[in-house]
């Protein structure tokens, strides 16, 4: 190598940097274009979130009730005539005989409702509700209504005797 192209590589190169002021300018400019960006999107922020609180008290607002209005007419009904009084007996399901027969105070009226409660039933084909409603009448009546009778049915008939044989049954028991 030769001193020329030593000198070459050891003299100095002028410096392709920018004078200190101009990068000093560049970077004032810069910070200010950072320090309104922040600004205009902080301020962005706070409309954005002030927006949504008034929409949402907009829509979350309470609706008035709707006003109701009542009008009042005045009419004349007319009285219907009065019924007539029918002669015939009133005809009572065995369902309220059965009610009349608990509502009873007395035990042999309370029987007699049973009774003819139990009758109706059997009428009816209902069995079972007639068993009960006869079964109460033989616990009302107690002895007095014990022993069969020309007009009890077949049902309430053979209820009795077998409340009889029950009966004698217990007696010889305790004898």
């Amino acid at each position: 190598m030769t001193d020329d192209e030593l000198d070459n590589l050891l003299t100095p190169t002028p410096s392709i940097a920018a004078p200190r002021e101009e990068i000093f300018a560049r970077t004032t400019a810069l910070r200010s274009r950072q320090r309104l960006q922040r600004t205009v999107v902080r301020w962005l922020g706070i409309a954005t979130v002030f927006l949504l609180g008034i929409a949402l008290g907009w829509f979350a607002k309470p609706m008035p009730a709707p006003e109701v209005r009542i009008e009042y007419r005045q009419e004349v009904v007319p009285v219907p005539p009065e019924l007539p009084v029918s002669s015939e007996p009133l005809v009572m399901t065995p369902e309220m005989l059965e009610l009349e027969a608990e509502k009873a105070t007395d035990p042999a009226a309370s029987a007699e409702w049973y009774k003819k409660a139990g009758d109706l039933y059997v009428r009816n084909r209902d069995t079972n509700a007639a068993i009960r409603c006869y079964q109460q009448h033989l616990l009302e009546g107690g002895k007095k209504v014990s022993t069969p009778a020309n007009e009890d049915t077949l049902l309430l008939t053979s209820l009795k005797l077998e409340l009889n044989q029950e009966n004698r049954r217990a007696n010889a028991n305790t004898n």
